[in-house]
């Protein structure tokens, strides 16, 4: 997993994040690939021989999974070849802390989200990266149609590439099991799923990393 943080000048339009999504990419260790948007619009890594029929040969044959954030004119980008992954990053100065829209969020969940220690605002970064992991954005959460069910121990590892928002700043790590609850009771949409949870917090910024495991 490849993890980058940084500030670009276009951050708020989707054009310049693509474009600088695309750039960590073709540095990471899982260039050559191919990266745009699905017909629903979510983020996909294609191999290059799938688009130009050239087969790389330094990749992994694993698919590979990206998400990226921005707050302000800083992005956030992950990239890695388990997935789906999801990323959150918010810059927290002059802002409001999220507590009542993490009372409606997570009005269903069974066991609370914040990591030890933090604050509103770190537990709003686990959120919003779980959802984009789960690909069931936070109506998903707010109707119960995924339910957060359980936390537990993490694996203690943090994203190889540049530190997530500073070397000083410790990492928390945590699982979660969420469960889809629409479609029949024996449906794939009701299994279980596991996630990784990486977080760090730094003065002002907030960032969390979601990935499957």
């Amino acid at each position: 997993m490849h993890v980058w943080t940084g500030r670009i000048p276009d951050a708020s339009r989707r054009s310049g994040r693509l474009r600088a999504a695309r750039q960590v990419l073709a540095e990471s260790a899982f260039s050559p690939a191919i990266l745009d948007r699905d017909p629903a619009g979510i983020p996909r890594v294609r191999s290059a021989d799938s688009a130009t029929g050239n087969g790389p040969t330094d990749r992994p044959d694993a698919p590979v999974a990206v998400s990226w954030s921005h707050s302000g004119d800083e992005l956030a980008v992950v990239v890695a070849d388990l997935g789906p992954v999801g990323v959150d990053l918010e810059l927290i100065t002059g802002r409001t802390p999220p507590e009542r829209e993490l009372g409606l969020v997570l009005r269903h969940a069974r066991v609370r989200l914040r990591p030890p220690g933090c604050d509103a605002w770190c537990e709003w970064t686990v959120v919003e990266a779980l959802v984009k992991a789960a690909r069931c954005g936070l109506i998903g959460l707010i109707t119960g149609r995924l339910l957060v069910i359980e936390r537990g121990a993490g694996i203690e590892h943090t994203p190889i590439g540049q530190p997530l928002i500073g070397r000083e700043s410790p990492t928390e790590h945590f699982a979660v099991t969420t469960q889809r609850t629409s479609g029949a009771a024996d449906s794939p949409a009701n299994q279980h799923q596991r996630w990784r949870i990486h977080h760090q917090h730094n003065g002002s910024r907030r960032l969390t990393v979601v990935v499957p495991g």
